[in-house]
């Protein structure tokens, strides 16, 4: 009898270790850069100015406007974000100093060429 509970134990162990070896895959590069896109972007609070987003993402190209922007992250172009901003400069040019309104979920697009 013990010998038939000491091999239900170590068959319980090494399935546990099993699972949970499946459980936990390898992470990539890749997988690095999107974590650090997503923290990056999780960060953007409103409030927060033009110049604290263009740290981690660069404007998209195509149209923007002053009160909407595009960026990608800066390490992957394909992770973009929108920023709606409550412009510092009425009616004039991007500023460093535009206030973050909201920021949207962190999403994948090919970049846009002008």
């Amino acid at each position: 009898m013990k010998s038939i509970t000491a091999a239900f134990i170590v068959f319980l162990t090494v399935g546990s270790i099993h699972m949970h070896a499946q459980q936990a895959p390898k992470q990539s590069a890749c997988c690095s850069i999107v974590e650090e896109a997503l923290v990056s972007a999780g960060n953007i609070k409103p409030g927060m100015t033009r110049a604290d987003i263009e740290k981690n993402f660069v404007m998209d190209g195509g149209l923007n406007f002053n009160a909407t922007s595009f960026y990608t992250y800066r390490e992957c172009p394909l992770i973009k974000i929108r920023v709606d901003f409550s412009t510092w400069t009425p009616g004039g040019e991007d500023s460093p100093k535009d206030i973050v309104k909201s920021v949207s979920e962190p999403y994948l697009q090919y970049p846009v060429r002008d």
